[in-house]
């Protein structure tokens, strides 16, 4: 029994096929490894056992599991020269015997086939034994597979694309980014008490107005503070300097009018939270111009 970590290739793991020169459906795989893998001058000893049980009188056999890469490829049109100088270990179980195990590092089953392609990296578990039928030789057995996270070091062996490359730029990082998330609608402060100073004109609206301030309203006379319960003592007030000139209540803007999307939000507080313009409450669907602008 042997347990060997390479780079999985030619799997033919939930489907059997039929090897070329047999009529025998088979599950199979190739596990691929480095020439200074140190597992392989174990596997290399192992097959020697095996030729030495299969063949008490001497080896006769042709086909071995375990050999060099450009023995087995040389030639081929999917031979691979980053491979050159490697070994392949091949494996295959009867299709009577079921699918193989096949299973993540928890030893939960991999329920997406898709994870096993040529190029993973796993663990093989196989048995490695002689055999007489035909010609001969040393096979191994394939048992199950475990599959890794290790990213794969040479890429997908098969050409297919993952499903990044496949949908390159459609949603995701490669789709045109999403519009920002609309703000949410400000805490509503706690307004002053508007007097009757003035004339009218409401708290939101000042606001609105640069340069108004609690501070400038009240200190003008056109303001109070709501009575609030343990109020902190109020600091004692600084020399106050020449009062500008007030200025006149701003003329009523025409203002948008609100959907309900705004959700009882006004216009009014709205345009008081920087960074809000009519053209983007209407642009997300908060407000609309009224019919006679």
């Amino acid at each position: 029994m042997a347990t060997i970590k390479g780079i999985l290739s030619f799997p033919a793991i939930f489907t059997p096929k039929i090897p070329k020169g047999s009529t025998e459906a088979k599950y199979g795989c190739t596990i691929l490894l480095p020439p200074t893998d140190p597992q392989v001058a174990g596997l290399l000893a192992e097959v020697e056992i095996a030729k030495a049980n299969g063949f008490p009188s001497g080896y006769t056999g042709t086909n071995e599991c375990f050999e060099l890469y450009d023995s087995k490829y040389a030639g081929k049109d999917y031979y691979d020269a980053r491979f050159s100088g490697w070994y392949i270990f091949s494996c295959s179980g009867k299709q009577e015997d079921g699918i193989p195990p096949v299973v993540d590092m928890d030893r939960k089953p991999v329920i997406d086939r898709a994870k096993v392609f040529s190029g993973a990296v796993v663990w093989l578990s196989a048995g490695i034994s002689g055999y007489t039928k035909g010609t001969g030789g040393i096979g191994g057995w394939l048992n199950g597979i475990m599959l890794t996270d290790e990213e794969p070091p040479m890429g997908r062996l098969d050409g297919a694309q993952t499903v990044d490359q496949m949908f390159n730029g459609v949603g995701g990082a490669g789709a045109a980014p999403s519009a920002p998330a609309k703000p949410a609608a400000p805490a509503a402060p706690a307004a002053l008490v508007m007097t009757a100073a003035a004339e009218g004109v409401t708290y939101a609206t000042y606001m609105a107005t640069e340069g108004w301030t609690d501070e400038l309203l009240i200190s003008n006379g056109l303001a109070t503070r709501p009575a609030a319960p343990a109020a902190p003592a109020k600091p004692a007030a600084p020399a106050k300097p020449a009062a500008p000139a007030k200025p006149l209540a701003p003329p009523a803007p025409v203002e948008l009018i609100m959907t309900a999307a705004a959700e009882g939000v006004t216009y009014a507080t709205y345009m008081a939270t920087e960074g809000w313009t009519d053209e983007l409450l209407i642009s997300n669907g908060l407000a609309i111009k009224p019919s006679f602008a």
